[in-house]
Formats: structure tokens, C-alpha cells, sequence
């Protein structure tokens, strides 16, 4: 059977666009190999042409850079910049990081809203990291109406989902009674988890902490700490 013109043409193109897709996909992992074995100029090299086609990954990952300092002097316009790109079309690292920049005034005065606006993005996209960065904005009123009762919420879903920074702002809140019914047994079960999880400033204060406490209480809140396990994030 002759089969029409139109159909090599279409057969030709998607062959071009699943070499193209898997040649950016190999491209981006070898970026990413380059950037964790700290070869932060080559992996600049491969994420820029991708980053300047599109590629949020990509986009994200040369705003990261820029923002560490890791490819000279840090530039928080130019990471500002990235982390726009990516994030107006939807990458959730990208939003929750471009927040961070508005709210900090990294790129001129501080925009509170307009940053938390970025975050609430992330977070409503499930991402674990702008769901605990909406946490700290409602606990602390920055950028919404503060919201303790939601803040707590959140950050006890990102901690049963394995988010180290949330076991530490748990510890203080229970430390505290800001937002609970302040528990200083549980703050020291989130310390003690914080600290098993390698937080390094967990480590430290958990280290100064056991001094002032009972034996007895140092004992209880470690049980409490070996009973929890974090649930898998869906």
C-alpha cells in the first residue's frame, strides 16, 4: 500500500523530536553529574544553551548557581533571573526560590507579598520545600496573615514526609508554646530527630540542651523519637 507524502514527514518529525528529547534529557544528567562532583564552570557549560532553550531544570540549576556563588562573585540578579524563567513556567523549585529572593530583597526592596505569592505557588503544587517556606511566612505573618494553626500543619505534614528543616521548627515551636500548648519533651523528641537526620545546628543544640534536662526526660523524649517514622511523601 502507497502510503501518502504527509506521512513520512510526520513519521521523520517525530523521530527528530525523540532524538532531540533524549539528547536534552542526557545533556541536563550530565549537567547534574558535573554539578555534584563540584565541576560547577562545566555543568554551567552544558545547562546554559538548554537553559536559554527552555529547559526549567536547567533554568533552575544556573539560578542556583548564581545565587550560591559558586561560578565567582554571587549574583542575585542574574539567579533572580533564572529562577523566574523556570518558575513562570511552573517549576516548583524555581517558584519557591524565587520567592525567597522577593522576600529577602536580594534584588532591591523587600517584596513580601509578591514573594509569598511565588511560594503559595510552589506549595500548592505539593513541592515539599515551598509547602515549608508558606509554613514560616503564616507562623511568622510575613507576606499573609499570619496563620499559626496552618503553619503547625504544615510544617507536621513536610516533617512525616522525611523535610529536615520542619523537625527543627517543630522542636521550637513546642519549645516555645508559640502556635501549641508548649511541650518541652516533644520539642526534644523533633530535636532528637532533627539531630539523627544530620542537622548540624540540631547537632549542637541537642548537645547543649541534654545538659539542662533530667535524665528521665532526656529518655522519654528519645523514645518518642525512636517510635516516629516519617511516612512516605505521596
Amino acid at each position: 500500500m502507497r502510503r501518502p507524502k504527509w506521512y513520512y514527514s510526520v513519521v521523520f518529525a517525530c523521530l527528530m523530536l525523540s532524538v532531540s528529547t533524549s539528547t536534552w534529557a542526557s545533556s541536563y544528567e550530565d549537567g547534574m553529574h558535573a554539578y555534584q562532583n563540584g565541576e560547577y564552570e562545566k555543568a554551567s557549560d552544558i545547562f546554559r544553551p538548554l537553559a536559554e532553550q527552555g529547559d526549567v531544570g536547567s533554568q533552575y540549576r544556573l539560578g542556583q548557581m548564581y545565587a550560591l556563588g559558586v561560578l565567582g562573585k554571587q549574583d542575585y540578579a542574574l539567579a533572580a533571573d533564572w529562577f523566574h524563567k523556570a518558575a513562570v513556567q511552573g517549576y516548583a523549585l524555581a517558584q519557591a526560590d524565587y520567592g525567597v529572593v522577593l522576600i529577602a530583597g536580594f534584588i532591591g526592596n523587600p517584596q513580601a507579598s509578591e514573594g509569598a505569592k511565588w511560594i503559595e505557588k510552589s506549595a500548592a503544587q505539593g513541592n515539599l520545600k515551598g509547602r515549608f517556606l508558606l509554613a514560616d511566612l503564616l507562623l511568622a505573618g510575613v507576606g499573609v496573615p499570619q496563620d499559626m494553626p496552618r503553619a503547625y500543619k504544615l510544617f507536621f505534614e513536610t516533617a512525616n514526609e522525611g523535610y529536615t528543616e520542619s523537625y527543627v521548627r517543630l522542636c521550637w515551636m513546642y519549645m516555645k508554646g508559640t502556635g501549641v500548648v508548649k511541650d518541652e519533651t516533644e520539642g526534644l523528641k523533633w530535636l532528637i530527630i532533627a539531630a539523627d537526620a544530620g542537622h548540624p545546628k540540631a547537632i549542637k543544640a541537642l548537645e547543649e540542651y541534654s545538659t539542662e534536662i533530667t535524665s528521665d526526660q532526656y529518655t522519654e523524649a528519645e523514645r518518642l523519637a525512636r517510635e516516629w517514622e516519617p511516612k512516605q511523601a505521596q
